[in-house]
């Protein structure tokens, strides 16, 4: 699987398109912290592993209007599971 991912330099809130104009720069799920914090902890000399919880569909995506409990309510469905990968992560990364 190919994703391509996004990283909006500046914060826009989730009421503007932002999500479309990446999607139509080629991004098939957009963040706003994922590649600072990785740019910073490579410059760092850090090893790092990115992990991201998609939560919800960019604007202009559906028809309704986006809302912070839209995205509580994401994380915590995928908690269970994200916990779980998160520890098996962890367990791997001390066989390294």
């Amino acid at each position: 699987m190919n994703i391509s991912y996004n990283w909006l330099k500046r914060y826009l809130p989730t009421e503007l398109p932002a999500g479309e104009i990446a999607r139509i720069l080629g991004a098939d799920a957009v963040g706003m912290s994922t590649v600072p914090e990785t740019i910073v902890a490579a410059h760092c000399g850090m090893d790092v592993l990115g992990i991201t919880l998609v939560s919800n569909m960019a604007a202009g995506v559906l028809p309704q209007k986006l809302t912070e409990q839209e995205v509580l309510d994401a994380a915590e469905a995928a908690k269970e599971k994200f916990s779980g990968l998160l520890l098996a992560c962890l367990a791997h990364l001390d066989e390294a």
